[in-house]
């Protein structure tokens, strides 16, 4: 089965973003954006690597989880750059649990089609963390595709 091992790290991301916010965590909640974004990638190397050492099918459920888990990911790491420098984002709430929700928005948006009209990045940072996940998510559509046609080949 697929090892957890990187799922403590991806935790540990995530809540670092939401236990801290304001700029006298600032350093803690950037660990935890590159936690979170090492945990996704550590957790998704290992259901790719667990269906291909093997020869195995790719189960349903694993393709479902890396896209889910890239979405959240990434959703996570545009709140914690939002928290930290709320000029990051245009277009992005200033109340925090609703710019959480635009968070999750912008981040399923930007997977599924690269671009978002009414959320725009203005600084390096978000620029940065918006090509990680355009690159990531083509990687991940691209391998799982592959897979999907080589399972009925």
């Amino acid at each position: 089965g697929v090892q957890t091992s990187a799922l403590p790290i991806f935790l540990v991301g995530v809540c670092g973003v939401f236990l801290f916010n304001g700029g006298r965590a600032i350093y803690f909640i950037l660990l935890a954006i590159i936690l979170s974004f090492i945990g996704y990638l550590a957790i998704s190397a290992e259901i790719i690597e667990d269906t291909t050492s093997d020869k195995k099918k790719l189960p349903i459920w694993s393709i479902a989880y890396i896209v889910i888990q890239n979405i959240l990911t990434f959703a996570f790491i545009y709140f914690g750059i939002h928290i930290t420098n709320p000029s990051s984002f245009r277009g992005f709430s200033t109340n925090p649990r609703q710019a959480f929700l635009d968070s999750i928005y912008f981040s399923l948006a930007i997977f599924n089609s690269g671009s978002v009209p009414d959320i725009v990045p203005q600084n390096r940072i978000s620029r940065i963390a918006i090509g990680s996940q355009l690159i990531t998510s083509m990687i991940t559509l691209v391998f799982m595709a592959s897979k999907i046609i080589s399972q009925f080949s």
